[in-house]
């Protein structure tokens, strides 16, 4: 999810990517496990100050999703009727 997040030290907006963290895969099939990732925010810094952005702060200052708003979605939903 791409949205502008304001600076808490200068309140620049900054366009900002948060990427959700991965939980790992360690049961299965070898060549399907995987590691875990972090969350991670992009770019993870302020670009008037420099000031490090706090993940948390980012994730929970993003916008909810509307669903309805995703023509994709409505259009699954229409072939299910």
């Amino acid at each position: 999810m791409t949205f502008y997040y304001k600076c808490p030290e200068c309140s620049a907006k900054t366009r900002v990517t948060c990427l959700p963290a991965v939980a790992a895969r360690t049961y299965g099939d070898p060549m399907d496990c995987y590691p875990a990732e972090p969350a991670e925010v992009d770019p993870s810094a302020c670009e008037e100050c420099g000031l490090r952005f706090d993940t948390e702060a980012v994730f929970e200052a993003a916008p909810e999703r509307d669903y309805d708003e995703d023509k994709s979605d409505r259009e699954y939903e229409r072939r299910l009727e």
